[in-house]
């Protein structure tokens, strides 16, 4: 019964790493489409929706079986994502510049990068 539970927990983490990773990846793209200058911001904006849906899926994840789960490097990255796509949307709502939006792509990166949910790993 014990390997049946330790298999449960290690097939949440592994679809929870999935999840993140898939997310970060079609945030890059949304990153790629919206630099330099606003170059494709529908394609942007589609690939931060489908970023969005499944860091949504993630965090769901997550809170839902937060004692087998429960990682502070996960929560830091739901906030940093967060803040990404923030800042991307109110980019191309106020047509400023995307300084900021830059900054918050590799702010992500940087934790994603130093978690277990990094894409090399």
């Amino acid at each position: 019964m014990k390997n049946l539970e330790q298999n449960a927990e290690i097939q949440l983490i592994e679809t929870l790493k999935r999840l993140v990773r898939t997310a970060v990846l079609y945030a890059k793209q949304a990153h790629d489409y919206a630099m330099p200058d606003k170059a494709n911001i529908p394609a942007a904006i589609a690939y931060l929706q489908r970023a969005s849906c499944k860091m949504s899926a993630a965090e769901a994840l997550y809170w839902a079986q937060y004692e087998v789960l429960a990682r502070q490097e996960a929560e830091d990255i739901f906030q940093k994502f967060d803040e990404f796509a923030d800042e991307l949307v109110e980019d191309f709502a106020t047509n400023h510049s995307q300084q900021w939006t830059d900054i918050q792509f590799n702010e992500l990166m940087k934790v994603v990068n130093d978690s277990a949910f990094a894409l090399q790993n």
